[in-house]
């Protein structure tokens, strides 16, 4: 599974090719940051996943996700959140429900890059 992530309207137009690409090819997620919404929003089709964690967060919540794929997306919230880009992008309301399926200790073991890398 490739994760494609951007932000930014001339980001999307970069890698819109690479996109077109690897479509049914190679398995793949969008992850739109949202810091120029109004400007991609055009550029974006219904095939992607313009704001992925309120959809994650309904899948978590569905009684019928299973174990595994609750299990994989626990995984990326617990990612975004130890990642101040993306949990920066995050409302409050999403960040406290991304935590809510993570057990309280979830950062601990985790090292984040020296202050001065």
């Amino acid at each position: 599974m490739l994760l494609i992530s951007f932000g930014t309207r001339p980001e999307w137009i970069k890698i819109k090719p690479v996109v077109d690409a690897i479509e049914g090819r190679i398995p793949f997620k969008i992850l739109f940051t949202g810091q120029h919404t109004s400007l991609v929003e055009e550029y974006l089709d219904d095939a992607f996943i313009v704001n992925q964690i309120d959809g994650q967060l309904a899948e978590a919540a569905d009684s019928e996700t299973s174990t595994d794929q609750l299990q994989i997306i626990k995984d990326h919230f617990k990612w975004i959140l130890l990642n101040d880009f993306y949990k920066n992008e995050c409302s409050a309301e999403q960040i406290t429900n991304m935590e809510s399926y993570l057990p309280a200790n979830y950062t601990d073991g985790y090292e984040d890059l020296p202050e001065n890398y």
